[in-house]
């Protein structure tokens, strides 16, 4: 897999997240009862953090696919 499908990948899935938070805040303007609210909870507020790290780990991980590569060549 060449390194830039791997980071196609990985900043498609960063907007995509973007793109989910922004549609939430605009569902929570007009849903904001208790199950709004536990389903932020339980569903959105713990994927941005796995996200963050997911996206750490796979912006290393092209790095060192991006030396070995090279190396390769």
């Amino acid at each position: 897999m060449p390194v830039s499908d791997f980071q196609t990948g990985s900043t498609l899935l960063q907007n995509a997240l973007k793109n989910l938070q922004r549609r939430w805040e605009l569902t929570h303007e007009t849903w904001s009862d208790a199950t709004a609210e536990k389903f932020a909870a339980e569903h959105l507020e713990p994927l941005a953090p796995k996200m963050r790290l997911f996206l750490d780990t796979a912006s290393r991980l092209a790095v060192i696919l991006q030396r070995a590569e090279t190396e390769c060549q």
